[in-house]
């Protein structure tokens, strides 16, 4: 079992890998749903959604480790030099085991019911590590639709492909479609609600607690996706092509190969949204 570990790059991919061992097991690495939606409830009682996508907040805690040791200083001292980083919103990853640290991108669209999960490989080339038979993964799927899942891996063949214990929840029509171990996250920035609070918080020097909740940058891990991954649309992002729809015009449209868009997903058609009056509709959570 590996330990805990963040790793960034401080001046940028080109530069050097910096890796800060946490010495251990962390207390909590966990997360919850962030998600961009606007509804509203027409006088009749309905309500309409418009989604715009979706991400997640990952929290990392690791309580009262020791800062009388030389180790322990360090890693006070490593972690309050990470928050320069951070603090400039820069990305982080973070594993609770390094053993775990496995993510790729998988190659194509997947559908409700698929056992089978054609993937390009591990994506990340300082990554070693790896996912066993029973432990389970993380499944997200592209914007807008932003589907996500946890389901229990099978087994990893020759080809990459990844057998899962059981069927996908979802279709995931929306790429790229990441798949990683669940206790290795990519792509994490700190959101602009926390600039000014530390991370970790010292106890007299003697001990320290590390606790910050951070947010998982779609945009940045999509546009790390390789252009053959079963994606590749007119939309360039940071080099990167993948399918991303755009809001149409009244009436029809979608996305920018020409299939449906997300204006008319879920079985609510909001090709229309442009011509709603105001006047007709309570927003959720106005007040009104």
């Amino acid at each position: 079992m590996g330990n805990a570990k963040l790793y960034y790059y401080p001046d940028g991919s080109a530069g050097k890998l910096e890796v800060v061992n946490l010495g251990g097991p962390l207390t909590e690495l966990s997360w919850r749903p962030a998600r961009n939606r606007v509804s509203a409830v027409s006088y009749a009682g309905s309500m309409s959604s418009q989604n715009m996508g979706g991400s997640v907040y990952v929290r990392v805690v690791l309580e009262r480790f020791t800062g009388l040791t030389a180790a322990g200083k360090k890693l006070a001292a490593d972690l309050e030099s990470l928050m320069a980083h951070l603090g400039a919103g820069n990305a982080v990853a973070v594993t609770a085991d390094s053993d775990n640290d496995w993510a790729a991108y998988a190659s194509g669209s997947l559908a409700q019911g698929d056992t089978r999960v054609p993937t390009g490989g591990q994506f990340l080339s300082w990554a070693s590590g790896t996912v066993a038979g029973g432990e389970r993964v993380m499944v997200h799927g592209g914007w807008p639709t932003s589907r996500r899942e946890s389901i229990e891996f099978s087994s990893l063949n020759s080809t990459n492909e990844i057998t899962l214990a059981r069927g996908l929840r979802y279709s995931y029509p929306d790429g790229p479609v990441l798949v990683h171990h669940r206790d290795f996250w990519v792509g994490l920035r700190l959101p602009q609600d926390q600039l000014g609070q530390h991370i970790v918080v010292g106890a007299n020097r003697r001990s320290y607690t590390l606790d910050m909740e951070l947010f998982m940058d779609w945009g940045a891990v999509a546009s790390w996706a390789p252009q053959d991954e079963g994606f590749n649309d007119d939309d360039d992002v940071g080099g990167r092509t993948f399918d991303s729809p755009t809001r149409p015009s009244t009436g029809g449209g979608g996305a920018v190969d020409g299939g449906p868009g997300p204006w008319s997903r879920g079985g609510v058609d909001l090709s229309g949204w442009e011509d709603f009056d105001p006047a007709d509709v309570t927003v959720l959570g106005s007040g009104s």
